[in-house]
């Protein structure tokens, strides 16, 4: 019969691991259509059907992006390859009916969005379901399932209690195939059996990339992951040539795609290991960043880790780990316990954003107040608020940031509301913290009132109705019209200039912080400085002998100029560093050092750029600065270039 050809063919669909092949796998109200359309009739499909037709469609419906294939897949071209294979009849229509007017609705807090259509992407199968106290992780077809427990023969029990039901939901649905062969236990001392076979143990277990050896000492996986980043290596190696390479701001974005992306994945998590394990990984990051700037193989890790403005890779941890903890303190009914200052920031809307009811008004951002009269600004606004907004009250916002603090006011005629923040917030956040009590305000009072602020950037995110949790404006607007107005320049508008000094005044004369909270993006700005001063602190340390800290006193990263081809790029880095070919070879060829062949000296980079009389004529006509720093600084660097273009040494550096 064709429905149990269907059905046996489902476990062949898995097995070929094709994404689009989930066309497979229905729901139970779909199995009980095929077999009221296909199971009870005898003549059901008009013409024979071959179900291996039907697999070789869909096998031919594959996506070269997976990632993307569940949502994105275009299902006309899936009913057209179908069509292709000779597959048609009932079977071909049942499949079309399946596609076909599929909707989608958002729920949040009880309230449903409107009703959509979805234009592509494919339905997926049902969710495994596994008995408490067993825990699970499942992405794409891996699934793993673990129990915690004082008696181990109890917790044996509730596992393989699981294992037997996920047997026979696979055996029952026939959706998914549960591969023995693939499957592996952690804990030695269980004997655990899937389908009559015992499960055998491995100690080691890959998850999500990440592998778990039984001491959780990562030395496996901090292996395996050094051995795939050396085979990527090669492709920095290959693209870095000094002649026709990419140049030095595309290596490095190359770099962190390939290989510091791989670095950085569960960074937080083996951090835990040992330090001498972890510096397994330090050569490949220095390498990556040697190649990407094209420094001489002599150059020290420091110099070429300053050079380009990164970070070593225990700072860059530190920064993930920070970064991670206060996104993790920072979210609603979160579980993970951290000892910290900063407070739960995040509170989400109690409404959906669908329901929001704004208006704003960005008419005055058409000019640009940098090259228009302020004149026609001031005309044009009082003519709009004369025309469409006479009967509204007018509230002025502005916010403001110094040494001393950040604040923002808040002005309607004779009342004036005025709050300071932490330091830590930045102007943007002022000027959100002022848009929210401004409409607190008006829930108080009235709401026949226009909010006029001075950033078009505050309220634009409001209108993109989405939960933003990063917007503190997200809790308020619920069938109530707000209307919004941006303006570009305070002068010559009083309520502005009047909001634009009591928020100046606000971070001077008010002590303490009115409002202590902190959004978690501030915060993780604070953490950014703070991992870059300790690097700073670090470079500050170093001797003053140092090559490139005679030229770079500061470890933020040095603009790059576009117009330069790669050999320039080669021959910057090598002369501000202070390494190169023509002056450190003799360290890997074990030859003498190399000395002047007309004065006698030792030839270093400053003995070339300040010092060697023979090049004095050049140095004046070019005017070569007698400082090494002023000479190889960023400013300089054309002339710099022009110098050693002069000389006929660029192509022996």
């Amino acid at each position: 019969m064709a429905i149990r050809a269907y059905k046996k063919s489902l476990n062949k669909f898995k097995k070929t691991k094709s994404i689009n092949d989930h066309i497979a796998l229905t729901e139970e109200n779909i199995k009980r259509d095929l077999e009221l359309n296909f199971y009870h009739q005898e003549n059901a499909i008009n013409q024979p059907f071959n179900i291996t037709k039907l697999h070789n469609a869909l096998s031919g419906c594959k996506s070269k992006s997976p990632e993307k294939a569940y949502d994105m897949i275009w299902r006309n071209r899936v009913l057209k390859i179908i069509q292709e294979f000779d597959i048609n009849g009932k079977m071909f229509i049942f499949l079309q009916n399946f596609l076909k007017n599929r909707t989608i609705q958002v729920k949040a807090h009880n309230e449903l969005s409107n009703t959509y259509l979805t234009e592509n992407g494919l339905p997926q199968g049902s969710v495994i379901r596994i008995p408490k106290p067993i825990k699970h992780l499942l992405f794409s077809d891996d699934c793993h399932i673990y129990c915690s427990g004082q008696n181990i023969k109890t917790t044996m029990e509730i596992l393989q209690q699981a294992l037997n039901i996920l047997q026979n939901w696979s055996n029952m649905t026939r959706k998914v195939n549960v591969s023995v062969s693939k499957t592996v236990r952690k804990t030695e001392n269980l004997k655990l059996f899937l389908n009559n076979s015992e499960i055998p143990f491995c100690k080691s277990l890959r998850i999500l990339g990440m592998i778990f050896d039984n001491k959780l000492n990562w030395t496996q996986h901090l292996k395996k992951l050094k051995s795939s980043c050396k085979m990527k290596m090669n492709i920095m190696k290959t693209l870095s040539h000094h002649t026709w390479g990419a140049d030095t701001k595309s290596l490095l974005n190359i770099y962190k795609s390939l290989i510091m992306s791989r670095l950085n994945y569960g960074s937080i998590v083996y951090s835990t290991a040992k330090e001498n394990l972890l510096k397994i990984l330090d050569p490949l990051h220095n390498e990556g960043i040697r190649i990407s700037i094209g420094a001489f193989r002599t150059s020290p890790i420091d110099i070429i880790l300053c050079y380009a403005g990164e970070l070593t890779l225990k700072l860059q941890r530190e920064k993930d780990i920070l970064i991670y903890g206060i996104k993790r303190k920072s979210t609603p009914n979160q579980t993970f316990k951290i000892h910290t200052s900063v407070k739960n920031k995040i509170t989400f809307q109690k409404f959906p954003p669908w329901l929001w009811k704004i208006q704003l008004n960005t008419e005055l951002t058409q000019y640009n107040k940098h090259e228009t009269n302020p004149t026609i600004i001031i005309s044009h606004f009082k003519e709009i608020i004369q025309n469409k907004y006479s009967s509204f009250l007018q509230i002025y916002t502005d916010a403001s940031k110094s040494q001393h603090g950040t604040g923002f006011a808040i002005i309607k005629d004779e009342t004036n509301i005025l709050h300071k923040l932490p330091q830590e917030n930045s102007i943007f956040t002022a000027e959100n913290y002022a848009l929210l009590e401004t409409i607190r305000y008006i829930n108080i009072t009235s709401s026949n009132n226009n909010i006029l602020t001075r950033s078009p950037s505050t309220p634009k995110p409001l209108l993109e109705k989405r939960n933003n949790p990063k917007h503190p404006n997200r809790t308020i607007f619920y069938r109530k019209k707000y209307r919004i107005y941006v303006g570009l320049s305070h002068i010559g508008i009083s309520g502005n200039e009047i909001a634009d000094k009591s928020a100046d005044i606000v971070t001077k004369t008010i002590l303490r912080s009115t409002i202590t909270d902190i959004p978690a993006k501030d915060i993780n700005k604070s953490v950014r400085n703070k991992i870059n001063m300790t690097w700073q602190s670090y470079w500050d340390s170093i001797s003053p002998s140092n090559k490139l800290k005679k030229i770079k006193r500061c470890t933020k990263k040095w603009h790059y100029l576009q117009n330069l081809n790669k050999r320039q790029e080669v021959t910057l880095t090598r002369v501000r560093i202070g390494h190169s070919f023509l002056t450190h070879s003799f360290l890997i060829s074990k030859d003498p050092p190399p000395i002047c062949s007309k004065c006698q000296e030792d030839l270093t980079i400053q003995y070339i750029i300040l010092d060697c009389p023979d090049l004095q004529n050049i140095r004046s006509t070019l005017s070569i600065p007698n400082n090494l720093e002023e000479a190889l600084h960023e400013d300089n660097t054309i002339q710099i270039l022009n110098f050693l273009t002069k000389i006929n040494i660029v192509n022996n550096l």
